[in-house]
């Protein structure tokens, strides 16, 4: 766990805390004997109930129940060590950052002890506190018999990366008769890698009195684990000192998790002046879903920025790893709401360019995180209108003194071509089946049809009627909204706290003294959810597969439009990643992702194959995210419930084809050609201009496909070839008409499918899904590598692509050049002049 930027000093106030402790004490524990030895001894990393015999301040971020026992056996059984015994324990630890538990320790050897404890931890932010209480009772020193002694710990924790620890233990050096029950104190150092996979603990200890017991003790401790759900660790003690300098022991072992069970086991060797001693020790520990690794949370955000453009997909780097997707976002926003790990989340918006989907799914998923009763705080660098709907979810909200918001209002930019085209002497030769099929138009026309302005505004007033929704359902907006607009620009940070929409002016750094003045605690925040975990188990963890198909349809293998930077799906990409999926055991269900607005007929097609085959392999979801238009409406016809946002632009069944005749233009500048040909059409994409034979054979052969559209989806939607068609013609429709008319089974986003595949699984599963993106990374070609490179390269020391793309974006051509990037490089190594027939949605 990280603090927020602007948390305060929490560091030097902790360690602060820390030296006067020391000084008024020093530290940890052990009782009248040493123990029954354990494969735990990290007094500092560890949270949970086994805390209770180590460091009571553990039980202070602990959350849930966990028992366990724990078993040490020597293996000179006529000479048995003092650490040989059985230890148990049970604790439980509450939501208020209170835990509480006990445990007995029966020792044999040269001591036949039994040791009871009783413990109690209590945890703030990266601090807490422990006390426990022993009673001793020993079958060979009655007078150590009855002997009670308290024991007081402290664990720092400032960052999740390092852990500080301290304990001092019997407390009053209490004594019977000859029996003097020695103090002893402890200092622990532990430390963890970024993810976790490797922790380390150096301790320290010292025994006050008596020369012939070793006065200084050192023990190291050093864990590795792996993914696929076990744990390696060993360890090693020293005495230093007193009448046993020449004492030494190792031990290592492993540790495999399964479900809520936890087992380990390990071997140790022991050396002294007395001779050479080994042994086994093993132990069990059940614990419950609450994850008692996780550490205090409560008062942790999960913190997330939004800025620019969010993609469904991870994002592929060359030689990197993947960077976290939009749908990785929601699924920790959703493990926020929905278990204990955090306290809520803390959003940054800053021109946030979400599409209308994605920020509904967005609100949707921070709405659920407010309903649970934890908190959504929300700081505005700068606003639009997606910025202020999102918002609106906020329990507090900041903005800086600079702050304004300017564009509130939403628009769609059409540009047409046709005029330019004409001037050109060039032909645009298109023909489609469909009265809403309007995407030619922009290359035939100067101007929007009817048609196009019909479904074009009939969208627009879907996604305008959820913003409006939105605003004011959970934040006031007061004399903001008008008649004529749903705010009025420009918003200054002053008009926004005036309406009560805005609770601070101020800068970030600012906060975390404000909002613990407004909430009457500190908060941190976390770029990750939850803590450190041990739920791992033995074997591949269960996965929800996540299969994209995102941007243009193509041919062949994924890709990218360099024009407009946009991804392309790859026809065989899917069916590889298919492939994979069925043949892995883990995958317990799959969410079939759509954002794309069509493509190629024959890449849509064997799409479609591919997903079919899939649906009838593993549990499936099509979640349809921004666009699920044309082709993407025709691969998400499938066997499978389709859930989408009611913003999702979605149907289009319609289908086109064309090419541009460039004679007339190769004439104008002295490029004379002519055509010989036996028998039909030939080369109708080589820019040649159409006969009207031409033209009745490409209008056949669209008419073929848009029958097979038709039938692919009466057959999954259980409609008749005569029902798709009246909602058929080309036409888009949002995702809530498409429920209504029946294109779409229901209203949800990625979160909803993650529960339809989820909900019935056991909770021991639910508890350990991860999501896996496919296609998976790292399938490029060495030509495309070459390529991708490059154009990285470009991006990173020039920035033309970007600057490229906003020229084309102000200008009102993005669209444009979206489309004829496509057309250029519909497939990798098949390059395209022309539309061949394709199913397009915009």
């Amino acid at each position: 766990m990280t603090r927020l930027p602007f948390s305060g000093p929490v560091l030097p106030f902790a360690l602060g805390v820390l030296a006067a402790f020391a000084m008024c004490t020093t530290v940890s524990a052990e009782a009248p004997h040493g123990g029954v030895r354990s494969n735990h001894p990290a007094q500092t990393l560890r949270a949970d109930g086994y805390s209770v015999l180590l460091n009571a301040s553990g039980l202070g971020p602990f959350r849930g129940s966990h028992g366990g026992i724990n078993m040490a056996i020597g293996l000179d059984f006529d000479n048995p060590s003092h650490e040989e015994g059985l230890s148990l324990f049970l604790a439980h630890g509450t939501k208020l950052g209170i835990g509480f538990g006990g445990a007995v320790e029966v020792m044999r050897g040269g001591r036949d002890a039994v040791e009871g404890t009783l413990a109690i931890g209590a945890g703030r932010g990266p601090v807490s506190f422990g006390y426990a209480h022993h009673f001793h009772s020993s079958n060979i020193d009655a007078g150590a018999t009855g002997i009670s002694s308290g024991e007081l710990s402290f664990t720092l924790r400032p960052a999740r990366w390092i852990g500080l620890s301290g304990t001092v233990r019997n407390l009053g050096a209490p004594a019977r008769g000859d029996s003097v029950v020695r103090r002893r104190y402890s200092w622990g150092l532990g430390l963890r890698s970024p993810l976790s996979q490797i922790e380390a603990e150096f301790m320290l200890s010292h025994l006050e009195g008596g020369t012939a017991v070793a006065p200084l003790w050192t023990h190291g401790v050093l864990a590795w684990r792996h993914p696929a759900g076990f744990r390696i660790f060993a360890g090693a003690r020293s005495a230093v000192g007193g009448g046993l300098t020449a004492r030494f022991s190792v031990d290592a072992g492993i540790e495999i998790s399964a479900g809520n069970a936890v087992a380990s086991a390990s071997y140790g060797n022991h050396v002294s002046r007395s001779g050479r001693e080994s042994g086994f020790t093993a132990s069990l520990e059940i614990l419950t879903p609450a994850n008692p690794q996780s550490g205090t949370m409560r008062d942790t955000l999960l913190k997330i920025d939004l800025s620019g453009d969010v993609r469904d997909a991870p994002q592929n780097r060359l030689l990197g790893v993947d960077t976290p997707s939009f749908l990785d976002l929601l699924h920790d926003i959703h493990q926020v709401a929905t278990t204990d790990e955090m306290g809520g989340v803390y959003v940054v918006l800053s021109g946030l360019r979400a599409g209308p989907a994605q920020l509904w799914e967005l609100r949707q998923a921070l709405d659920a995180v407010r309903d649970a009763g934890k908190l959504v705080v929300c700081y505005l660098n700068r606003a639009t209108v997606r910025d202020l709907y999102i918002a609106d979810a906020a329990d507090w909200v900041a903005v800086p003194p600079t702050f304004y918001a300017l564009e509130t209002g939403i628009g769609i930019t059409r540009t047409y071509l046709g005029d330019l085209l004409h001037d050109l002497s060039i032909e645009a030769q298109f023909v489609k089946i469909g009265d809403y099929k309007t995407s030619p138009e922009q290359y035939t026309n100067s101007a929007a049809s009817p048609e196009a302005d019909e479904q074009t505004l009939a969208y627009m007033n879907t996604f305008w009627e959820e913003l409006v929704s939105g605003f004011g359902r959970n934040r006031p907006i007061g004399p903001l909204a008008s008649e004529e607009t749903l705010l009025d620009a420009p918003l200054t940070a002053e008009a926004l706290q005036s309406s009560g929409f805005v609770d601070f002016i101020g800068y970030e750094d600012e906060l975390s003294d404000t909002l613990e003045d407004h909430f009457g605690r500190r908060l941190g925040v976390s770029s990750r959810v939850g803590g450190n975990h041990r739920d791992l188990s033995w074997g591949n963890e269960p996965t929800i597969a996540v299969l994209h198909v995102n941007g243009s349809i193509v041919i062949g293998t994924n890709g990218r439009n360099l024009l407009s930077r946009t991804a392309m799906t790859g026809s065989r990409s899917i069916e590889s990643a298919v492939d994979s999926i069925l043949a892995d055991s883990s995958v317990r269900g799959v969410i079939v992702r759509v954002d794309s607005p069509g493509g190629s007929a024959i890449g849509s097609d064997e799409m479609h194959r591919a997903l079919s085959r899939l649906a009838e392999g593993k549990p499936t979801v099509v979640s349809m995210g921004d666009a699920a238009a044309s082709g993407g409406y025709y691969v998400a016809a499938i066997d499978a419930p389709v859930l989408a946002a009611p913003t999702t632009m979605t149907g289009s069944i319609g289908i086109y084809a064309g090419t541009f005749g460039l004679d007339a233009m190769l004439a104008a500048v002295g490029v004379n050609r002519d055509r010989v040909a036996i028998g039909g059409p030939d080369d109708l994409y080589t820019g040649v201009n159409w006969s009207e034979r031409d033209r009745e054979a490409v209008q056949a052969a669209i008419e073929a496909s848009y029958a097979l559209f038709l039938q692919r989806v009466g057959d999954a939607r259980g409609m008749s070839t005569e029902d798709v068609d009246a909602l058929a013609q080309g036409r888009i429709w949002s995702g809530s008409a498409a429920v209504e008319n029946g294109l779409v089974d229901e209203i949800g986003g990625f979160i909803d499918a993650w529960a339809r595949l989820t909900d019935d699984l056991p909770e021991r599963i639910q508890r350990r899904l991860r999501i896996r993106h496919y296609p998976r990374s790292g399938a490029l070609s060495i030509p495309n590598m070459v390529l991708a490179r490059a154009v990285a390269r470009i991006e990173e020391e020039s920035g033309a692509l970007h600057v490229a793309e906003r020229v084309l974006d102000a200008v009102g051509m993005q669209p444009w050049a979206e489309s004829v990037g496509t057309l250029l490089s519909a497939a990798p190594g098949t390059p395209m002049a022309h539309v061949d027939v394709i199913f397009d949605g915009l």
